[in-house]
């Protein structure tokens, strides 16, 4: 199970980093075109923590996907013996004469 949630915390991570740089750009044109000073300055404000987000969520990538693939990893091994350990007991793959 910890396989899968890494592997989905990776992905969803991925996906919110993949919208982010659109989503501050919409904002910034908005501010732009915002004709109270207030509004403007919320939209940028509002750009500027998308920016960030991108920024931590493209710092820790490498590291998520690295921890993601070991999981992976070690689900696929422990699959691998519990198939071995099971084949052993019930003489699976034996040859019958």
């Amino acid at each position: 199970m910890a396989a899968v949630n890494a592997v989905d915390s990776a992905l969803s991570d991925a996906s919110e980093l993949a919208g982010l740089p659109g989503r501050a750009d919409e904002l910034r044109s908005r501010a732009g075109r915002a004709r109270a000073r207030w509004r403007r300055g919320r939209l940028e404000q509002r750009a500027e923590e998308l920016d960030s987000r991108a920024a931590a969520l493209t710092a820790g990538w490498e590291e998520r996907a690295g921890q993601a693939q070991q999981q992976v990893t070690r689900f696929v091994a422990d699959v691998a013996a519990t198939v071995a350990l099971f084949n052993d007991t019930f003489g699976i793959d034996r040859r019958q004469p």
